[in-house]
């Protein structure tokens, strides 16, 4: 086996970033915006840096021992925030993950369902 280096690193990141501009194009296609169905891009999965601790430090408790999955802690703060993702309107979506029920999305009278390309518009 051998090291992953920068080229390898730098490549990822490239692959990544352009899976992720295929997923906001895909999602803006009409077959994926109907009236009773639609795919919604959620950003905050895009660049989600790793918790820090107030001294700047990675927070560890949000990782499982091998240190790339999450562990409890972490499912939660990712959870929480795509719930939040998913009840905001578009343009209006958080892009960093939160501390687990820091703040927690409800639905409303105004808003009382998933935002979606069409209802994000047609209701402010």
């Amino acid at each position: 086996s051998h090291a992953v280096g920068e080229k390898e690193l730098h490549e990822a990141y490239d692959r990544i970033t352009r899976w992720h501009e295929a997923d906001q194009y895909i999602v803006q296609l009409q077959e994926f915006q109907t009236n009773d169905f639609a795919v919604v891009y959620q950003p905050f999965t895009a660049h989600v840096p790793p918790p820090r601790l107030a001294n700047g430090e990675i927070d560890y408790r949000y990782f499982a021992s091998d240190c790339f999955h999450f562990s409890q802690l972490g499912h939660a703060a990712m959870a929480n925030t795509l719930w939040n993702n998913m009840l905001q309107p578009l343009g209006q979506k958080q892009v960093n993950m939160m501390p687990p029920f820091s703040h927690f999305e409800c639905p409303t009278e105004q808003r009382p369902y998933i935002a979606t390309f069409h209802n994000s518009w047609e209701r402010k």
